[in-house]
C-alpha cells in the first residue's frame, strides 16, 4: 500500500514539474497534486474518511407558521440592522454592543406579507422563515423619536439547541 502512495506521490510531482505535459496550467497541476496525494492516502490507509450523520434523537424545533395574514403598515419600509442584543431592554440607541458582520444586515418589510429576502413573510407581530419553518417575533420601539425594530433571533441555537432566542435591533431607514 506505501507503494502505491509513493507511485501516486511521483505521478502527481511528475505533473507539477512538467514531466507529463497532458494537463498544463499551475491551478490544474496544484489540484492534481492535492486529489492524488488524497486519494493515495485514502487507499493505503494513511488517511481516513469519516462521515458523521445528525443524531436521530435531536428534533429540530418548528413553530406554527399556519397563521392568517394581519396587515401592519407601521412595519413596512427598509430597515437597517445596528445591533444584536440578548434581551430588549439591553439596547442603547447610543452604543452597539456586537462588532463585526451580522448575518441580517437589511430587511425590507413589503405590503402583503412580503420582504425583500424570499424566504422571510410576515404577518403582524411574527416574522416568519420558510425554510427554518420559525415564527420570529417582532417589536417596534420608538427612542429618541427614532423607530427601532425588534426581531427575534431563531437560528440553529434555538432550532436545534432549543436555546432562547437574542434580537437583532433595526433602525427604519425608509418608509
Amino acid at each position: 500500500m506505501k507503494t502505491l502512495l509513493l507511485v501516486a506521490v511521483a505521478f502527481a510531482v511528475g505533473i507539477v514539474c512538467g514531466k507529463y505535459e497532458v494537463w498544463k496550467g499551475p491551478r490544474v497541476k496544484m489540484a492534481l497534486l492535492v486529489v492524488a496525494i488524497f486519494v493515495a492516502g485514502v487507499i493505503t490507509g494513511a488517511l481516513t474518511l469519516r462521515f458523521t450523520s445528525v443524531r436521530s434523537d435531536v428534533v429540530a424545533q418548528q413553530d406554527n407558521l399556519d397563521v392568517p395574514f394581519i396587515d401592519d403598515p407601521e412595519v413596512v419600509g427598509q430597515w437597517q440592522t445596528v445591533d444584536f442584543v440578548n434581551t430588549i431592554g439591553a439596547f442603547s440607541p447610543n452604543g452597539q454592543s456586537l462588532t463585526g458582520e451580522m448575518v441580517l444586515d437589511e430587511l425590507t418589510f413589503l405590503p402583503a406579507g412580503k420582504t425583500s429576502k424570499p424566504y422571510y413573510t410576515w404577518t403582524r407581530g411574527k416574522l416568519f422563515h420558510r425554510g427554518d419553518r420559525t415564527a420570529a417575533d417582532y417589536y417596534i420601539k420608538q427612542m429618541e423619536g427614532v423607530d427601532y425594530l425588534f426581531v427575534e433571533w431563531k437560528s440553529g441555537d434555538y432550532v436545534f439547541g432549543h436555546r432562547r432566542s437574542r434580537y437583532y435591533v433595526l433602525k427604519r431607514v425608509a418608509g
